[in-house]
């Protein structure tokens, strides 16, 4: 979001109130021997003459989805026992209009923010929502497991998956089996990792972390990748933003892509069990790199923009702005736990298709109690402003959530 004049686009703050997120610093800034520029330098160089909206990267406000929501509206009335078993995915008949969930570990669960991404995936995304989980079966004694399970249709599934069955006839055959993915400290993230890209080769489609809101169609967006690291706005010596690292937590390919062809290569020859990162987000960028032609710079942040890997130059893949996916930056997440009005929050994400909240980082998340969620109206996390509108039913299916 950006704070425009009728004259000139003038960056303050992404938000003026408590100055929460500044986009940009009124000195040069250095990483190790590199300066970047700031939005007022490049100003004064005259780029920035048209609305940010039309620059590369940046995504449209396709309309609403109205005609999935009465699936999630309506109260059930359904017993909540016992354990049921799943249907294989490899029984089901996919298109390629996606958009994919995984749960590697074991599980029988579903949480109240699991649950809270899939609605609001359902809700708003226009596309079939299909969880996907290592676990054969789910227990529905739990609440909000058992209304999750029991609001799956034609387009909410929730299907079990043999991975090492799933790799069959793939790159990625015997990948699940490999020993030393079963001893990594990472197992299950490593797990997560090469499923994500298998699951979107073998059908094309959108995936997308647990621990997401998505807030708008993403009908008709393909083969986009986005960075999760901007904390604040800075630019090259092109005036172009700095996106940050590419990150794995968000994406759409095509079915069998060639980068995600790529990806299942680099795993097979190149897994690496004791790093936390190396196995996802890092192989993706590097891939990113080799088909835009970017291989010998791709270790340059200055060149990670979404002028530089663009469809044109990159076979069809456009690294989005930041905002898209990741509109608060991992190295931030404390900020989205803070308490502002609603309306401060539908600012900030207002450029935003989906809302990234990081609950990998556990030190820093912080849940949300039955006595905040009774009171509206007032400063609140962004989370339960969100919640409220794009996962209503999940939100209030657990106590503390």
């Amino acid at each position: 979001m950006r704070l425009c004049s009728s004259t000139s686009i003038k960056v303050l703050v992404l938000i003026s109130i408590s100055g929460v997120f500044f986009l940009y610093s009124g000195t040069r800034l250095k990483k190790g021997n590199t300066e970047y520029l700031t939005y007022e330098e490049c100003e004064e160089r005259g780029f920035f003459q048209g609305l940010f909206d039309d620059r590369v990267g940046r995504l449209p406000k396709l309309a609403k989805i109205e005609d999935q929501k009465s699936g999630f509206d309506e109260r059930l009335e359904v017993s909540c026992q016992g354990r049921v078993r799943l249907e294989n995915i490899l029984d089901q008949t996919l298109t390629t209009q996606n958009i994919f969930f995984i749960e590697s570990g074991p599980k029988e669960t579903i949480s109240g923010r699991e649950s809270c991404a899939l609605e609001s995936a359902y809700r708003e995304s226009g596309l079939h929502v299909v969880m996907v989980r290592r676990k054969e079966y789910l227990d529905l004694s739990d609440n909000t497991t058992c209304n999750m399970y029991h609001r799956t249709n034609q387009n909410l599934s929730i299907l079990y998956a043999d991975f090492a069955s799933l790799a069959k006839g793939t790159r990625m055959e015997g990948f699940f089996e490999n020993p030393e993915l079963g001893s990594s400290p990472y197992n299950y993230t490593h797990t997560a990792d090469a499923a994500r890209v298998l699951l979107v080769y073998k059908y094309g489609g959108f995936y997308a972390d647990t621990d997401y809101v998505i807030l708008r169609s993403l009908q008709g967006i393909e083969n986009v990748v986005a960075g999760d690291d901007v904390s604040m706005e800075v630019y090259n010596d092109n005036c172009q933003i700095i996106q940050g690292g590419v990150s794995n937590a968000m994406f759409h390919f095509d079915r069998g892509h060639q980068l995600l062809t790529c990806a299942m290569d680099q795993l097979m020859t190149g897994y690496k069990p004791d790093s936390w990162a190396g196995n996802g987000p890092l192989v993706l960028q590097a891939c990113l790199a080799k088909i835009c032609g970017m291989e010998d710079t791709v270790g340059d942040p200055a060149q990670l923009t979404s002028e530089n890997m663009s469809r044109e130059r990159c076979e069809g893949v456009q690294l989005l702005h930041y905002e898209s996916f990741y509109p608060v930056g991992w190295r931030q997440v404390e900020k989205l736990y803070e308490d502002h009005l609603p309306r401060v929050w539908e600012l900030v994400f207002d450029s935003s298709h989906a809302v990234h909240f990081y609950n990998s980082q556990t030190d820093k998340v912080k849940q949300i109690t039955r006595e905040k969620k009774k009171k509206t109206g007032v400063n609140e996390p962004a989370l339960l402003t969100l919640a409220r509108k794009h996962c209503p039913v999940s939100l209030y299916s657990v106590d503390t959530f």
